[in-house]
């Protein structure tokens, strides 16, 4: 008899919801050879032999994504992400996955239906929780608009983006949130435990009815094949997300957790792979989010379905 999958929580009403994108993460087989996943369980721990939809600790519920998107190949950055971030079928659009950043099809597509666009004509308050290095900012607009597919969907948006600066102010994170590279590079700033990130993005997201942070170390380490430096990053993502959901009130909070295709949980090779995409989700709304979830096109559907209680519970304060 198949097991009885937990209700949400009925009681609060959802006022923030935040999405932490970790490039590169899928569900793969339960084999500690090669998938690092296995070696210690963590919150991000699931396997493709236990199902598509899964329970997990802390309150979890997990979705695995189909990442293919129906197109033949393995999956790519740019089409993943593309997909991700506008809840369109990037890789039909183009008929292939393209990798690394989005071409002028995919820019186009993100400047029409970024997430952050149709979240903001709901009345919501969004932003991309990233911090960026002084660098981005002496750069043209036109230039700007060739980068990856979250900053398109923030500029499509209209949104500001957070300056180094913004970190020590807890408005803001690094793409590596230890601050590690930016303290090779002699920027003054603090190195921070998962915890001290945990507690920032806390913080940071506070202001708005939705935050976007991404992390993309986890998609670079599985093109490495380096198990012990997965294991390290796997328990420093672990203990982030557990801090994250302490500091919460994850009655009136969802907590999501998505990737655009696998690479970290095969290190027997040196490619994305065929697996599904990991999504989670914790908190108000968790469960019935993840069961909306067959493909990365149906993340953004999902958002909009639990965003709209955000959005409802604004109309009543103005009644």
């Amino acid at each position: 008899m198949a097991k009885k999958i937990r209700s949400d929580p009925k009681n609060g009403v959802l006022k923030r919801v935040i999405m932490i994108f970790f490039d590169g993460i899928g569900v793969g087989i339960d084999d500690p050879e090669i998938n690092p996943f296995s070696r210690t369980r963590t919150l991000l721990s699931y396997f493709s032999h236990e199902g598509r939809i899964q329970e997990g600790p802390e309150n979890g519920f997990m979705a695995a994504a189909d990442a293919t998107l129906q197109i033949p190949g393995i999956p790519q950055s740019a089409t993943g992400q593309a997909t991700l971030f506008s809840g369109q079928n990037a890789a039909r659009l183009l008929n292939r996955h393209l990798p690394a950043f989005p071409n002028a099809h995919l820019r186009s597509l993100l400047r029409e239906y970024s997430l952050f666009k149709q979240l903001g004509a709901m009345g919501l308050s969004t932003a991309f929780i990233n911090a960026y290095r002084p660098l981005f900012f002496k750069l043209t607009e036109e230039r700007q608009w060739c980068l990856s597919a979250t900053t398109i969907a923030a500029l499509s948006a209209g949104l500001p983006f957070f300056h180094i600066e913004d970190i020590i102010q807890k408005k803001a994170l690094y793409h590596d949130f230890t601050n590690a590279p930016l303290i090779a590079m002699n920027y003054d700033m603090p190195l921070y435990t998962p915890e001290d990130a945990a507690a920032t993005l806390a913080e940071a997201s506070k202001p708005y009815d939705f935050s976007l942070y991404e992390f993309f170390l986890s998609d670079r380490l599985g093109h490495r094949q380096d198990m012990n430096k997965a294991e390290e990053l796997i328990g420093r993502l672990d203990r982030f997300l557990k801090h994250l959901l302490r500091l919460l009130p994850m009655e009136e909070t969802l907590v999501l957790v998505a990737s655009d295709h696998g690479n970290l949980e095969d290190l027997s090779v040196n490619t994305h792979t065929m697996n599904p995409a990991l999504i989670l989700g914790w908190g108000h709304g968790a469960r019935c989010f993840v069961f909306g979830i067959q493909s990365l096109e149906d993340i953004v559907p999902a958002i909009l379905k639990q965003a709209r209680e955000i959005g409802n519970a604004h109309e009543t304060l103005h009644l």
